[in-house]
């Protein structure tokens, strides 16, 4: 898998993460308050960034490029 390819299904993962709807999970999970509180807290720690952070030195290692080193995107600036 590409790097592009991996951030991208990284980034689809985060995004679906974040529509999930509690209410609705699976029966073999435990209740749905019991994991939105997990989840609550991991993200309130930063746990998932911390994981979005290791995923991502993972991947440019994998391609053979410096794990720490990124390029910054530009931020969009409004026009006047």
């Amino acid at each position: 898998m590409s790097g592009w390819r991996a951030r991208r299904t990284v980034r689809q993962a985060w995004a679906a993460m974040a529509r999930v709807m509690w209410r609705c999970l699976p029966h073999d999970f435990a209740p749905w308050e019991t994991v939105y509180r997990y989840f609550a807290a991991w993200q309130k720690e930063g746990v998932f960034d911390q994981l979005n952070g290791l995923l991502r030195r993972l991947v440019r290692e994998a391609e053979g490029r410096d794990a720490m080193s990124f390029r910054a995107r530009p931020v969009a600036r409004p026009t006047r």
